[in-house]
């Protein structure tokens, strides 16, 4: 949970396109999504409400190459004029295929949230589990 002054990433992972069930294994060329949970303390979103960007990069492991990069923006906002102490918000971001990872590579995600509101700004990354580029048995 983030102090009141404070955004984090709770956690990333890569999803089926559509859902929440998390990815261990993705097919060649492949698309999936990307989900990013972050919490933001009541605090920074208390000057009317706040902007964030949400950045993702796919990694391959076994080649140490970039897969995917790719941006999110939205706002936090207080809801009907009351401060939450902190608000909670799950962020997808839409991955069209695997790109250059071939059978056996290793993948993870690395995520980096930025939000500012008024004269301040936060900024956190999180790293998501590995998993694997293979085709079904």
């Amino acid at each position: 949970m983030p102090g009141y002054w404070d955004a984090t990433i709770k956690s990333v992972y890569a999803v089926e396109q559509a859902t929440e069930n998390t990815l261990g294994v993705v097919n060649p060329g492949g698309a999936y999504d990307i989900l990013a949970d972050v919490e933001v303390g009541g605090g920074l979103i208390s000057f009317g409400g706040a902007k964030y960007v949400l950045t993702v990069t796919v990694r391959n492991q076994s080649t140490y190459q970039i897969v995917y990069t790719d941006s999110a923006t939205g706002t936090f906002s207080p809801q009907g004029g009351q401060l939450p102490p902190t608000a909670s918000q799950e962020i997808r971001v839409a991955v069209p295929d695997t790109g250059t990872a071939s059978e056996g590579d290793v993948l993870d995600v690395i995520a980096t949230f930025r939000l500012t509101s008024g004269a301040f700004t936060n900024a956190t990354t999180d790293t998501s589990p590995r998993f694997v580029v293979s085709n079904p048995l």
